[in-house]
């Protein structure tokens, strides 16, 4: 290996633990609450170093973000993969089981999924329209799982594709905020997590099942 080639390996190792370590301060103080300080003293170099990487905090949070939204299509791609002989219907609910595993057992990758997608929160650049695009893939998955269940009849004929993706897109995610920030009200309430997430399943296949 020459010289270039082991500064360049080095590079990318260097960059990696960048954003490792950013990674690991959003999850702990999220977007507002990090600082560069921050991310140079978890990864354990200089500031001028980080710089030499990256030009701002919004272009490290939008790099985590685009790890966040690609571990999500991961997940849901291999969970449709290992069930590809269920229905549509089944499969858009298969899809909401990962989605809402995927939030429980990622909670970093989840929020900062969650405030990515918040109006305003990042500038527009390249990055930014990697992570929309990536975003849109799951979505998508979704939507491709109800055309097919209409297909193959099990799925309603008359719902509408694009609207019953985004109301269950926002039913999922506000079961899921409930269960990450409102435990205190569900303990006081009788509620159980999983008892909350299946009913939530139930609600989903109630709203498309064909009868």
């Amino acid at each position: 290996m020459g010289l270039q080639e082991r500064r360049e390996k080095l590079r990318v190792v260097r960059r990696g633990e960048i954003v490792d370590a950013a990674e690991q301060v959003f999850f702990d103080k999220g977007f507002l609450g990090a600082t560069m300080d921050d991310v140079a003293k978890e990864a354990e170099y200089t500031k001028r170093t980080i710089y030499a990487y990256f030009d701002s905090k919004d272009e490290l949070y939008t790099t985590v973000a685009l790890r966040a939204f690609q571990a999500l299509t991961a997940v849901i791609i291999n969970a449709l993969s290992q069930n590809s002989s269920e229905n549509g219907a089944e499969k858009v609910v298969h899809i909401g089981q990962t989605y809402l595993n995927f939030a429980l057992e990622q909670p970093g990758y989840f929020r900062i999924i969650h405030q990515f997608e918040q109006p305003g929160t990042m500038e527009k650049g390249t990055l930014t329209e990697a992570c929309c695009i990536e975003g849109r893939r799951s979505f998508d998955l979704l939507i491709s799982a109800l055309k097919e269940g209409i297909s193959d009849g099990s799925i309603r004929a008359d719902l509408n594709v694009i609207e019953t993706a985004f109301l269950l897109n926002a039913g999922l995610v506000g079961c899921i905020e409930m269960i990450h920030y409102k435990r205190n009200w569900l303990d006081e309430y009788g509620e159980k997590p999983e008892e909350l997430s299946e009913a939530m399943f139930g609600w989903m296949i109630r709203l498309i099942k064909n009868k």
